[in-house]
């Protein structure tokens, strides 16, 4: 094959001046993004997330108002979508905690196992729509009988209707014997903790790991909660164990330092 007569020079001077032309189009659009009084930023100074909230809802959801809900009725069940603070502090008696996380779904066997003809009354967070990702779950699973508290806890408040509140108590002294909840951070834990302490530190996107639940959940004593800085995340992970049902649950003030004091063995590595 004969390359004889391919205008080598002119293919060369038509790159270099494409070449110049995308250079300057470029430089005129880093420079016009600058004046902008919005422009977009070349380097992001934070991290991205992994994820990002992105939840699925329907459209046209059942709903029912407070009015229609009388009070004792049996076959009302009850079903808080919100995480464990927002529960603890404030919930409808009797109600079920059954936390929508950002990005994981609860186990609905329990509401699929109801007796025929239950109502399941579901109220959330409304910034992030719990309820409304809930009820839309379970729709798709075609259960009956399912709707959205219209306007939620504070409908129900003011309907001058009574709530619960969850109490965890606060102990100043380490009890002789306790099952030990670490919940600081994993690399916290990592460097030291308390001997045969289970680590579950508080979550906002995930719910905890559940074989740690079910360790935490079959102990019959007292379950310790302490944490390595300040005692916000022990009482965090305090009110994720009660409100899922865990009985004895106890925060510990003063973290580690508290049981380095009174004598518990502390460890470290995995």
């Amino acid at each position: 094959m004969s390359l004889r007569g391919v205008p080598f020079r002119k293919l060369w001077m038509s790159a270099v001046e494409g070449l110049i032309i995308t250079i300057i189009a470029f430089g005129i659009a880093i420079a016009f993004n600058a004046l902008r009084k919005n422009g977009v930023p070349l380097v992001r100074k934070t991290p991205f997330s992994v994820y990002t909230l992105c939840p699925e809802v329907g459209t046209n959801l059942p709903e029912i108002t407070i009015d229609k809900l009388k009070m004792g009725e049996k076959r009302l069940y009850y079903v808080d979508s919100r995480l464990s603070n927002e529960y603890c502090s404030a919930h409808i008696p009797g109600s079920h905690f059954m936390p929508v996380y950002p990005i994981d779904m609860p186990d609905f066997k329990p509401l699929q196992n109801l007796p025929e003809g239950s109502w399941i009354i579901v109220y959330g967070q409304e910034t992030v729509k719990s309820d409304e990702r809930m009820v839309t779950e379970l729709v798709k699973l075609k259960l009956r009988g399912v709707y959205i508290l219209k306007g939620g806890l504070k409908a129900w408040k003011d309907a001058k209707r009574p709530v619960s509140k969850l109490e965890i108590k606060t102990v100043t002294e380490v009890p002789t014997k306790a099952l030990f909840v670490d919940a600081s951070a994993e690399e916290l834990f990592a460097k030291e903790h308390a001997a045969g302490a289970v680590n579950i530190p508080p979550e906002v996107d995930l719910p905890p790991e559940t074989e740690k639940l079910t360790q935490v959940s079959k102990y019959a004593g007292v379950i310790a909660v302490y944490s390595q800085g300040d005692d916000s995340a022990a009482q965090k992970t305090a009110c994720e164990l009660s409100a899922r049902g865990i009985k004895n649950v106890q925060v510990v003030t003063g973290g580690i330092d508290a049981l380095r004091k009174t004598g518990v063995k502390i460890e470290s590595g995995k």
